[in-house]
């Protein structure tokens, strides 16, 4: 319960009554919880100072010369009426009122007298009177301001609590909260107020039952929207990955089909050097024989003397003798077949190794 600033009026009796217990206590507003023609229930909550125990602390009704220094009556329903300080938490405690006489929404100054230690003083606190207004007043919320927010500001009007006011604003205004959840306030609506008789037509169990339900649907929400996020991040992930892989794979598949168009290449280079080299095998082989020389040729008709080469010559056998075409030597053939070999393998072994790529 949010403290709100209350009217207090400090009273000089016999002993000093010190600023202190003013300032130290910290008195909140007065919420009414009985409705019109029941016995008024009321209730305060307080704060306590550091130095002040709750069982030092006494709560009861003014008297009526407390009223007369204020020029006021004392109400009939303080003559019976009870009252309890209840602790609330560490630093922290209520004051409950309890009546036995109806009361039927008129407006009322309830005196109530704090005494503590060698310290007393008085607060006032006026209790509104139920009224239907003629004409609905309206306000406009912020973008990002909340439900509660907005009823905290509102409540300090009306003897309700914000509790109560926001229950009452919800059922107000249900076109302002989206999901039909009071906590989804939409930014810049415009809510009409509702007034003292509306809002006393709110009970305690009702507006209180509503809010934790709305909470719990609130916090639903939210928790299967995180879970919905989470399993729609999971689905984008695996449909990038899927995306991912799918690139690869035809990345794969192009450069597949780059490696077999370069293998088919050089396989045709293969064939075609290995063409050559057996063309040029074939030739080496099969060189033709150099023409014979004449056996026989038609003496001159004047026929020189034989000198001593010519002479010479004719002693040499016949196969011996000089041709006109000269002979590849047999080293440089087997050279050649050896580097036409050694290019054959090394172009298989290239093949192999992109093949295995």
């Amino acid at each position: 319960m949010r403290f709100a600033k209350g009217i207090v009026l400090a009273l000089w009796l016999n002993l000093w009554l010190g600023s202190a217990l003013a300032e130290g206590l910290a008195i909140g507003q007065l919420v009414i919880h009985s409705a019109p023609g029941e016995p008024l229930q009321a209730s305060v909550p307080i704060g306590l100072p550091g130095e002040l125990p709750l069982a030092a602390l006494r709560v009861s009704a003014a008297d009526a010369e407390a009223y007369g220094l204020e020029e006021m009556a004392r109400p009939s329903m303080l003559d019976d009426m009870r009252i309890a300080l209840l602790a609330r938490g560490e630093g922290r405690a209520r004051v409950q009122l309890f009546g036995s006489e109806p009361w039927q929404g008129e407006a009322l100054t309830l005196l109530l007298r704090f005494d503590a230690p060698e310290q007393s003083l008085i607060a006032q606190f006026e209790i509104h009177a139920i009224e239907a207004d003629d004409e609905p007043q309206y306000i406009r919320v912020g973008e990002h301001e909340t439900l509660d927010s907005v009823a905290l500001r509102l409540a300090d009007r009306h003897s309700r609590s914000y509790l109560h006011m926001m229950y009452a604003l919800y059922r107000l205004n249900p076109k302002a909260f989206y999901r039909d959840n009071m906590n989804n306030l939409r930014g810049g609506s415009r809510l009409q107020i509702p007034n003292t008789q509306q809002l006393h037509a709110v009970g305690d169990a009702e507006a209180f039952a509503a809010i934790k339900e709305h909470q719990q649907r609130w916090e639903q929400a939210r928790l299967g929207q995180q879970q919905g996020t989470a399993e729609q991040q999971a689905r984008l992930d695996l449909e990038r990955d899927k995306q991912e892989l799918l690139a690869e794979l035809q990345q794969l598949s192009t450069e597949e089909a780059e490696y077999a168009e370069q293998n088919a290449l050089m396989r045709a280079q293969l064939a075609a050097l290995e063409g050559r080299v057996s063309q040029f095998t074939n030739q080496l082989l099969d060189e033709p024989e150099p023409p014979q020389a004449k056996a026989e040729q038609e003496p001159p008709d004047n026929p020189a003397p034989l000198g001593p080469l010519a002479s010479a010559a004719e002693d040499l056998p016949p196969n011996t003798a000089p041709t006109a075409e000269t002979r590849i030597p047999a080293w440089l053939f087997l050279l050649l077949l050896t580097l036409a070999i050694a290019v054959v393998v090394f172009m298989q072994r290239q093949l192999q190794g992109r093949s295995s790529t």
